[in-house]
């Protein structure tokens, strides 16, 4: 009569093992669930950092605009009043005006200086009537000087681009969010397989990468809780959870 019984609690053991050993598939499944949060943890974690520094430099640009906005403001105001003045003085001929040495500190804050102001009309009261402008502007944090035109373009151009690199610092981070929790949900449909008393292999839907969520094998090591790709597709996966880390 024991021995019938013996069997059958043998069998019930077998049954809960589920392949694995002595650790239960849940067990095993909430462990590897476990490293792919961290995955993930690391991988806003690292957004966080890069949106920091990201937003760092945005103000600087920013800043720098407005106070180059500031110097240029009446230095385009002088252009103009200039432009007035000139052609009521003269009726005909070449003519130039500048700003003195002396007066261009009006033109000037704690970031950029106006270091060269004038105005040339040419041809007065003909039809090849024109005026050129030259406009120097000097960073006073580097000490180079440039046209007011360059700096601003340049200025534009970066905070353009820490704008794009903000948007994909941020869509990465949703992405890696969005796509472990769509992981998560096919996580009662993995298979669980025993390859020694520490290392076991986990496949099945939403491991793997291809475009969407496809299947996909991993290796899981309970010693080290490393999880390691074991095809393309998981691959794939780990990218876009690592953010491309």
């Amino acid at each position: 009569m024991k021995k019938p019984i013996l069997k059958i609690l043998l069998i019930s053991l077998m049954l809960l093992s589920i392949s694995t050993g002595c650790v239960s598939k849940k067990a095993i499944t909430d462990e590897f669930v476990d490293c792919l949060l961290k995955t993930n943890a690391g991988t806003v974690d690292k957004v966080d950092s890069d949106l920091q520094i990201i937003d760092q430099n945005l103000y600087i640009t920013e800043e720098k605009l407005l106070k180059l906005e500031q110097v240029m403001v009446p230095a385009l105001e002088w252009i103009e009043n200039q432009k007035v003045k000139l052609l009521e003085e003269h009726k005909y001929g070449s003519w130039h005006s500048r700003v003195t040495p002396e007066s261009l500190s009006e033109f000037k804050n704690d970031q950029y200086e106006v270091t060269a102001l004038e105005l040339f009309v040419h041809g007065i009261g003909t039809p090849n009537q024109e005026f050129d402008t030259v406009i120097k502007v000097t960073d006073l944090s580097t000490k180079i000087q440039s046209d007011q035109e360059t700096i601003e373009n340049e200025l534009k151009w970066r905070k353009s681009t820490l704008e794009q690199q903000r948007q994909v610092e941020l869509e990465e981070g949703h992405l890696s969010t969005s796509t472990l929790l769509s992981v998560i949900e096919h996580s009662g449909d993995w298979e669980i397989r025993e390859i020694n008393s520490t290392t076991y292999s986990i496949s099945g839907p939403g491991l793997g990468m291809d475009g969407k969520l496809t299947t996909g094998k991993w290796t899981y090591d309970r010693t080290s809780k490393e999880i390691i790709p074991a095809d393309t597709q998981s691959a794939a996966l780990q990218d876009v959870l690592s953010g491309g880390l």
